[in-house]
Order: structure tokens, then C-alpha cells, then sequence
């Protein structure tokens, strides 16, 4: 998945934002008091010229940190954090010049990145030391025609991002690791990094902003020391002993992040040990270790000890950072590494559980995808073409004949998406705090936004899937309200955006494929939005699994075009880290 800073010129540099005024001077989203809008071909007001006060550009240069907050204007949960990411912010824009004494200068550049001025020519893009240290820029997921007072959005000065389309919408939603409403990214200015992902937990947990903005150790700081593992005695008592991580030779891994009180925990563990032994078996170069969040050390070890794997210690501190790290909202999780400690996939559970042999190994992402119950959520991360067939065995392999020329073609191009650049997880100092950044090569490729970018390719990747006889295949056909249509059907269905786009051809042949993959691209298909909160399907389970799993893969709830997003934002996941 493409990264903010490597769409930022193409795609968000000149995104227009709308500065947020007092409660007296604005009428709704989009016009000031008085001003006119019009709906554009997406549903959304085009706000007038005059109202548009800047770019995304000229905030992120003249702030060191801006906060982009998700969030719908109806949800209780996302007015309770809007309260909190005020005061945040507040405390932050209070403080007067009389006090920035109190803090080094030189703390002060390193933490945010900053050099000493030099006698280079410093372009118009340059963040100095004068920026302000945070700017929120609002992004509202209310449905399409809500006509959402600016007021309601937030503080006044804060920033909303302005009616756009869709597609420009959820490209932003993918680039900064939106998960659900309300959601809290924070990225440094000068770099275009991402700093952490999770801001809303770091806010939760730190209202005061002490720590702010809530560097994470990166995974080099924090896959160092010890590891415990369990050896088993002649008379089959188990003792934990530690062996350190720079002895274990470098391997893909899986990241266990479980509990012993969990009940699905309870329940992947024992499959998990079924997989990871049959591995072992089959001489898979794979190792897991296991993230605890019990509650106790005691409770922590009577859980490990019944575990063939290796184990983080015992500690809270470092549980909270590797979920910040990496992002995880929910437990049971299994996430797969490479051996450079580099994310392969989030899936690892569906992963391991649908290919417990191996034979995929290391599940790296794939051309295309049988649409399966340990598939299915991967609808979710992109935009996903599905050719829907009656699933016979005539019918997968004409499907797979049929996308493998295209497929290949979105594989290769998605593995152009630079990888050069590290994260801000990876530029930490020795002491997990923020470290500094090449000023001049930030300031290079911030000038370069002074100039339009073509957008890349992978800004807008497909993923493939063909159908055979899963019933998960006939659930998401009905839960897209295509239970009625004729086979074979060929669609593209942006979960994050809530919306689908049926090919109207009577056919489906290589160019038909082509020809919609096309539009896709140009931004010319007629993609319909669609509307379920996924309670009312019938049947509770679908091929063994919860159809709540399917309406979750499919974004239900979760997306800007849909208005059950609040509701479904605030049931959260079943079980969540704490």
C-alpha cells in the first residue's frame, strides 16, 4: 500500500481545506454564512472559490505536526474524543513565547526534526522552527448530502478537509492507515511521515499531551533482549528460560498478540499450535512470538507455558508500543514479518488457518484470490475486482485463466511502491524519541510540490478475486445486493468507500476485463453506493464464520457513503487490546 509521503505531491498536496470559524460566522460545510454550494457528480457541495481558505500544502508547512482526525458529526463516541483532541490541541496553541526558554532549542530541533539554519537558499517549502507545533485537519465521514455545520466539526482553527471525491477521499483514508471512526493520525510536517497511526489510544491514554506527539520505538529498538521460551524437563515440568533476540537466527516470524481471558484467544491458540507444529514438521523456516496482554505476570505465565513458541516478557510498556507500532486494534491478531521485521501481512490468522501446511509460505501477497472465508477480509484493504461464476471447476479455471494476464500486471505494479523511504517508527534515537531528519532532503522534496505530479500507478491498486463454491461467495453477492444478478458477473467493490461498480457488458472476455479495469482507473466507472448495517442477512454464520465477519470485510459501518457508520463504530471490535 502506498505510503502518505510517496502520494502526497501526486494526490493531497492540493487538497483544499475550509478553516473552521466561531459557531456565528458559518452556515454549513462547504459555505460560509450566506455562501452558496452546488453538489458535484459524487453527491458532495463544491464550495465556492471564496470559501476555500488554503491547501493541505500550506498547512503541513507551516506546522511541525498535524493531526488528521476522522470522525462523523453523529457519533457519541467521536464527539466524546472530538472534546478530547480539543483540549489537546488548546494546550498546545496556549503556550507564549516566554515560555519556549524552558526547553532546549536543541531538544526542541531534534524532537521535531529540525537543524540549525543554514546558508543554503531555503525554498518556500522549508519548515522553520517558528511553524506552529500542531494543526488539525478534520476529515468528516458523514453520508454524502449531510450538509454538516462546519461548527460541528471542531475547534475554531481547525481545518476540514473540503467536500472531495470519493476516490480522493479514501486514497487519503488508505494512505494514512484509517482503521475506524474516530480515528487520530499524526504526521510530521517536514518529513510527510507518518508518527503514529494510533493517535487516538496515545490521546486516550495521555489527555494531557505530556508525551505528545507519541513517538513509537521503532521494531530494531524494540525486537532487542530477551525472549523467553519454555523447556520441557525429563518429568515434564516446564521452565521459562530467556534466550536473547540477537541469537535467534533472522526468520519470518508471526507477532501473537492474545490472552489467556479471551475466549476466541483461547481458541485460535490451539489451532495456532496445531499449524506451527506441522510447520515445524515440514521444516518451514517460521517462528511466532507472543505478544501477551493478560493481566498478571501469573496469568501471563500459565498461559506461555502451554506455548511451543518464544514470548515477549511480561511488560505493559512495551505491549502498548509494539500495538502502536503496528496498529492493532484487536485480538486474537497474528501478523507476519519478514526477516527485516518488515510487515508481509495482517492476515496471518486466515493466513496459517487456510494454509496450515505451508505451501503459501511466507504469504506474501498473491496475483489473485479464491473469494473464501479465510479471504474474505481482504475485501477491505483495496479496491477489489471479483468475477462472480456459478464456482464449478469448468468455472475457477476459465476465472483464473481469464484475470491471470491482468492480475500479474497489478502485482507487478504494486510492488513498484517505494520501499526506500523508512517510516518515522525507524528514525527513533536510542532512546525511542523522535530523531532528526535530513533537512535538506526534506526540503527537496518539499519543493518539489511546486509542481504538479502525475499520479503513480499504484495509487489506486486493484486486487483479484474469482469465486468457486465457498458459501461466503453467495453471502457477499447478496450483502451487495446482487443476489439477482446473472452469472458470470464482473464488479469492483470499494469496501472503504462503500461502494461497488457493476460491468453492464452481457460477456466477460479479456477486453471487456481490460476496458473495466480502465475506467476503474480514470475514474470513470459509475460506482453505487450501498446502504446495510449488516443485521438483517438471516443466517448467523456463513461457511462456518460470523456473517458480522463478512459485513466487516465489506466495511459495513465503516465507510464515508454509508450512514450506519456510527452505530457500527460504536459496538468496536468483539475484543480489543487494552
Amino acid at each position: 500500500m502506498a505510503s502518505f509521503h510517496d502520494l502526497y505531491d501526486s494526490c493531497f498536496k492540493n487538497a483544499s481545506l475550509l478553516r473552521i470559524p466561531s459557531s456565528n460566522t458559518t452556515n454549513k460545510t462547504g459555505a460560509a454564512k450566506n455562501g452558496t454550494s452546488t453538489p458535484n457528480s459524487n453527491g458532495h457541495a463544491t464550495p465556492n472559490p471564496a470559501d476555500v481558505v488554503t491547501t493541505l500544502h500550506n498547512v503541513l508547512t507551516s506546522s511541525k505536526v498535524v493531526c488528521f482526525y476522522f470522525m462523523t458529526s453523529y457519533s457519541p463516541q467521536c464527539l466524546a474524543f472530538t472534546e478530547a483532541l480539543k483540549h489537546l490541541h488548546r494546550s498546545k496553541t496556549a503556550a507564549t513565547p516566554s515560555a519556549a526558554p524552558q526547553s532546549s532549542p536543541h531538544k526542541v530541533r531534534r524532537f521535531f526534526g529540525f537543524r540549525r539554519k543554514s546558508k543554503q537558499k531555503k525554498t518556500s517549502a522549508t519548515v522553520t522552527v517558528d511553524a506552529a507545533e500542531i494543526s488539525v485537519v478534520v476529515v468528516c465521514l458523514d453520508p454524502a448530502g449531510a450538509d454538516t455545520p462546519l461548527t460541528a466539526l471542531g475547534d475554531a482553527g481547525w481545518f476540514a478537509l473540503a467536500p472531495e471525491s470519493v476516490r480522493t477521499k479514501t486514497r487519503l483514508m488508505r494512505a494514512l492507515h484509517f482503521q475506524q471512526a474516530p480515528s487520530l493520525v499524526l504526521v510530521e510536517s517536514c518529513s510527510r511521515q507518518i508518527i503514529t497511526a494510533d493517535g487516538k489510544r496515545s490521546l486516550l491514554e495521555d489527555p494531557n499531551g505530556l508525551g505528545f506527539p507519541w513517538w513509537t520505538p521503532s521494531a530494531s529498538l524494540l525486537f532487542q533482549g530477551a525472549l523467553l521460551q519454555n523447556t520441557v524437563d525429563g518429568d515434564g515440568t516446564v521452565t521459562q528460560t530467556t534466550v536473547d533476540f540477537d541469537d535467534i537466527k533472522p526468520t519470518v516470524k508471526g507477532l501473537y498478540f492474545g490472552n489467556q481471558w479471551c475466549p476466541p484467544c483461547r481458541v485460535f491458540t490451539k489451532q495456532l499450535k496445531a499449524a506451527y507444529e506441522t510447520l515445524k514438521g515440514n521444516g518451514v523456516p517460521f517462528e511466532v512470538i507472543l505478544c501477551s496482554s493478560d493481566r498478571t505476570e501469573e496469568s501471563f505465565r500459565r498461559h506461555f507455558e502451554t506455548m511451543p513458541w518464544l514470548s515477549f516478557p511480561f511488560d505493559d510498556e512495551k505491549l502498548k508500543s509494539l500495538t502502536r507500532l503496528f496498529n492493532v486494534n484487536g485480538i486474537p491478531a497474528l501478523l507476519i514479518l519478514d526477516e527485516n521485521n518488515r510487515l508481509i501481512t495482517r492476515h496471518g490468522r486466515n493466513a496459517i488457518l487456510g494454509d496450515p501446511e505451508g505451501k503459501n509460505f511466507p504469504w506474501n501477497a498473491k496475483a489473485m484470490y479464491e473469494l473464501t472465508e479465510f479471504t474474505v477480509c481482504r475485501l477491505k484493504e483495496e479496491p477489489s475486482l471479483v468475477l462472480f461464476t456459478e464456482g464449478s471447476p469448468d468455472d475457477v479455471a476459465f476465472s483464473k485463466e481469464l484475470l491471470h494476464s491482468v492480475a500479474e500486471l497489478a502485482l507487478a505494479d504494486r510492488q513498484t511502491i517505494p520501499r526506500s523511504r523508512s517510516t518515522s517508527t525507524e528514525r527513533s534515537d536510542e532512546n525511542g524519541n523522535g530523531g532528526s531528519v535530513d533537512m535538506d532532503a526534506a526540503s527537496a522534496s518539499s519543493s518539489s510540490a511546486d509542481s504538479d505530479a502525475p499520479v503513480p500507478s499504484y495509487a489506486d491498486p486493484l486486487q483479484f478475486f474469482y469465486t468457486g463454491d465457498d458459501p461466503i461467495c453467495d453471502q457477499v453477492l447478496e450483502s451487495l445486493g446482487l443476489s439477482d444478478a446473472e452469472l458470470p458477473l464482473l464488479v469492483i467493490v470499494d469496501a472503504l468507500a462503500g461502494q461497488v461498480a457493476v460491468c453492464d457488458q452481457p460477456e466477460v472476455s479479456d477486453g471487456i476485463v481490460s476496458n473495466f479495469i480502465a475506467d476503474f482507473k480514470a475514474d470513470r466507472l459509475a460506482m453505487i453506493p450501498w446502504v446495510s448495517t449488516g443485521a438483517n442477512y438471516g443466517p448467523t454464520q456463513v461457511g462456518g464464520i460470523p456473517v458480522s465477519a463478512i459485513s466487516q470485510a465489506l466495511g459495513f459501518g465503516q465507510s464515508p457513503s454509508q450512514t450506519s457508520m456510527a452505530q457500527s463504530n460504536e459496538d468496536g471490535p468483539a475484543d480489543s487490546v487494552q
